[in-house]
């Protein structure tokens, strides 16, 4: 076990969050911009 891998529950509890504001963005022109970056977040975040 990976002393990385104890952090996996604070990323899960952040990705929730995150999506809880993609929904409000969904509306918004800048979405397709922030889902860009929201990508790159989560990448760098399973790369840990």
């Amino acid at each position: 076990m990976k002393p990385s891998h104890h952090g996996s529950i604070v990323n899960g509890m952040l990705v929730t969050k995150l999506v809880a504001i993609i929904e409000k963005l969904k509306e918004t022109k800048s979405m397709r911009i922030f889902k860009k970056g929201f990508e790159k977040a989560v990448e760098m975040l399973e790369k840990g």
